[in-house]
């Protein structure tokens, strides 16, 4: 009775068949993918990713930060993509077969850091004109093996800051997460940077 109550909630019809086998082997194991699945729904969203978003009041102060300083230099980039006269889209993942042995980079998450990075974004965005668009993904390794992250989303004269969390393992405790929306908040606010939360 229970299993045809969540059946009908989640709007899953029961094959004709199980319906005159409800005790039946197979019947139980369909029974419980459906309940697995449902729980896996449920909790999804919170699973990979806890998220809150930042406006930024000063958008020249904070580019300031990003480019002319080393806010944010210890940051790993998964991506980035810039709007001018065409789209500029990176991977932040390093291509190995590039370097030569004694060359490879010593950071073992095969990630670039912003640091490396920074001054090849900043030859595409400099000049008298402003990108149209520019998207950044930041990411810290935990070292539990959660990732968060710190997106920044530039158009239109607006600058969003979205944080991020992805876990390692599926768990109902959000305090890691909290913790780093919380960091990212007075990150923000400790480099002087005003911001308003909208989400």
């Amino acid at each position: 009775a229970t299993l045809r109550y969540v059946c009908s909630s989640a709007r899953i019809q029961l094959p004709p068949f199980f319906r005159k086998a409800e005790h039946s082997l197979v019947f139980t194991r369909w029974c419980h993918r459906v309940i697995v699945t449902l729980v896996l729904l449920t909790f999804r969203k919170d699973f990979i990713r806890h998220m809150i978003v930042l406006q930024i009041e000063h958008v020249k102060d904070f580019m300031n930060h990003l480019f002319a300083s080393d806010m944010f230099d210890r940051f790993h980039v998964s991506a980035c993509e810039i709007a001018t006269f065409v789209t500029f889209r990176v991977e932040g993942k390093y291509n190995e077969e590039w370097f030569d042995t004694d060359e490879k980079p010593a950071d073992k998450s095969g990630v670039i850091t912003w640091q490396t990075l920074k001054p090849v974004v900043y030859e595409l965005i400099k000049g008298k004109k402003v990108p149209i668009s520019m998207r950044l993904d930041f990411c810290h390794y935990m070292t539990n093996g959660d990732v968060a992250s710190m997106r920044i989303e530039y158009e239109k004269e607006r600058l969003l800051l979205y944080t991020g969390y992805m876990q390692k393992e599926f768990s109902l405790d959000k305090s890691a997460q909290q913790e780093w929306d919380d960091n990212c908040k007075k990150f923000i606010q400790k480099n002087k940077i005003v911001s308003t939360q909208v989400e």
